[in-house]
């Protein structure tokens, strides 16, 4: 039955006199529009005031969003700096590495450089002046070590290239004291670790902050200092890039006002020379934050007031919101504090003459339906994704699951296969040597975590595109493109080595263990699980001859082995 056969009047009804059909179902249209109408301005009308609080509410909002963004990527740029001065602390503890092997101590601090971006020199004093230090330039890697032999003091400086050591000099002017330094001087006070206010370098005369911790060996002896210097300027160059509008800024400064980090970048381009001493919040040009700042020390009678959360002002003509809090990170016991602003209007979306857009309130409930059923579509398809994901990665160490590897390598493997391609794909099956020790020694937990850390490293090894999955218990797999021609063995073995190269260190104990790794070419007319069992046969094999080795399939290379 149709609309108008739904509504058609009782036959006769005409004749006798009553309302046509005509006007009775314009009417009831009539009706239903203007409920509508009446309807809708009434919700306008009831809600006019609420949206303008809404639309505040969401500036407030926008700007908590934008300092937490900032505090975290802080954080995270400050993160590796930290865990490399405590790695290099219970290094020297549990004299892996001696504190008197200035070899060893570079090896451990070009490793950190190197893979660390956000380090600018990694760096161990001692007590009796004597000093190893490992700084990024713009020629490169260089190290400056202080000797002390029968209080006769020489100062060498080695530059390196790719390559290695590119040359050696002595400097004999250099009056460089680590023990004077405020990161010495600062962590030789303190049982933890310590974060520096800013100052400046005294090498390279820039501005930057520095992590320390003391290093005491396990009998009490005081072995010396170890740490990191971050620069300030990568610091706010690296937070500028997380800031995507120019109107929202933050700061962040210590008690003196010394700036450790700007999201508009501490310097213009060009303007950062050797030599520029650590900047002031006053040589900021930002008034609004200058204005917060005023605020914070008026709302206190001691210093700055920490509890300015979210506060209304204006500069600049313009109506703000802006905040101040303390800010910390590991290991920071100094008091710096996180100032950010953004202009209230453009943020809060502004508060527009709804009745002006009536007639668009009127057609977008004809949109109401559709917006219903997509959002019961997202709700309902929510678990799909979910599932996916738990389907694709493994819960423990992030690397991809069996299946997911699967179907990642199929599609792999169809691009090595095209004509124009000059990669070959190489797989590789690994299993940890001594894993099981550590299970049965401790406990599962302890297991998982050197299942986490070795995921990781195998991750960090790869290239964009290579692949690293776990097929179950301590076994991964890993596919990397390579070279046709290349030594594709000796680039595996170069990734499971150094996999398993240093000590595991966990909350319980330190963990050394092997691996064994399975080689298999993916070749014409192969599938996942023909490679997959011809790289687990050579690992098998390769395991009964002599463990922590590369092998490859003998299918491919007569069972060559590397070490």
């Amino acid at each position: 039955m149709g609309w108008t056969d739904a509504y058609a009047q009782p036959a006769g009804l005409e004749e006798n006199g009553l309302m046509k059909p005509t006007f009775i179902r314009g009417a009831l249209v009539l009706l239903v529009l203007l409920g509508q109408i009446i309807s809708i301005c009434f919700v306008l009308l009831s809600t006019q005031k609420q949206t303008a609080l809404q639309f505040s509410a969401n500036a407030d909002i926008k700007l908590n969003d934008f300092a937490r963004n900032v505090t975290e990527t802080t954080e995270h740029f400050l993160a590796p700096a930290a865990d490399a001065v405590q790695v290099g602390q219970s290094l020297l503890i549990g004299s892996v590495i001696s504190a008197n092997n200035d070899m060893l101590l570079e090896r451990y601090f070009l490793a950190k450089l190197k893979s660390i971006d956000s380090l600018s020199g990694i760096y161990f004093g001692r007590p009796d002046g004597s000093f190893l230090f490992v700084t990024r330039g713009q020629d490169g890697l260089r190290t400056k070590q202080i000797t002390m032999d029968d209080q006769a003091r020489q100062v060498t400086y080695t530059q390196y290239s790719e390559f290695g050591p590119e040359r050696t000099w002595l400097d004999e002017e250099d009056t460089y004291d680590p023990r004077v330094r405020p990161w010495y001087t600062s962590a030789n006070q303190s049982e933890s670790l310590i974060w520096t206010n800013p100052y400046t370098f005294f090498s390279s005369g820039k501005p930057g902050i520095s992590a320390a911790i003391n290093v005491v060996s396990k009998s009490g002896e005081h072995l010396g200092v170890i740490g990191v210097d971050v620069d300030i300027t990568d610091l706010s160059q690296f937070i500028s890039l997380a800031n995507d509008d120019g109107s929202r800024t933050a700061i962040i400064i210590d008690e003196e006002q010394n700036v450790v980090a700007y999201s508009r970048g501490l310097y213009q381009s060009g303007q950062e020379k050797k030599g520029s001493d650590h900047r002031l919040f006053k040589d900021i040009d930002d008034a609004p934050l200058a204005d917060l700042y005023q605020l914070g020390i008026a709302a206190s009678n001691d210093g700055i007031d920490n509890t300015l959360e979210t506060i209304k002002f204006s500069s600049n003509d313009v109506s703000r919101i802006g905040l101040l809090r303390e800010f910390s990170v590991t290991g920071n016991d100094s008091q710096w504090f996180l100032l950010a602003q953004l202009p209230e209007a453009e943020y809060s979306g502004g508060v527009t003459d709804l009745f002006a857009q009536d007639i668009w309130v009127l057609i977008s409930t004809v949109l109401i339906p559709g917006l219903i059923l997509a959002a019961l579509v997202m709700r309902l398809t929510a678990p799909v994704e979910r599932y996916y994901n738990e389907a694709s990665i493994d819960k423990l160490t992030g690397a991809l699951t069996r299946t997911e590897f699967k179907h990642r390598i199929d599609k792999l493997a169809k691009n090595v296969r095209r004509a124009d391609d000059p990669d070959q794909l190489t797989i590789a099956v690994l299993d940890l040597d001594g894993f099981k020790a550590v299970n049965d020694n401790y406990d599962h937990a302890e297991g998982d975590a050197v299942l986490c850390e070795i995921a990781q490293r195998l991750q960090g090894r790869l290239r964009d595109g290579d692949l690293v999955g776990r097929l179950g218990g301590d076994e991964f797999v890993i596919a990397m493109r390579t070279r046709d021609g290349t030594d594709f063995l000796d680039a595996m073995d170069n990734i499971r080595a150094r996999a398993v190269r240093e000590t595991i260190t966990t909350s319980a104990a330190e963990h050394r263990v092997g691996m064994t790794a399975g080689v298999a070419v993916w070749q014409d007319g192969d599938s996942f699980e023909a490679v997959l069992n011809r790289a687990d046969r050579a690992l098998v094999d390769g395991k009964r001859k002599l463990k922590n080795r590369s092998y490859l399939d003998s299918n491919y290379g007569n069972g060559d082995s590397h070490s």
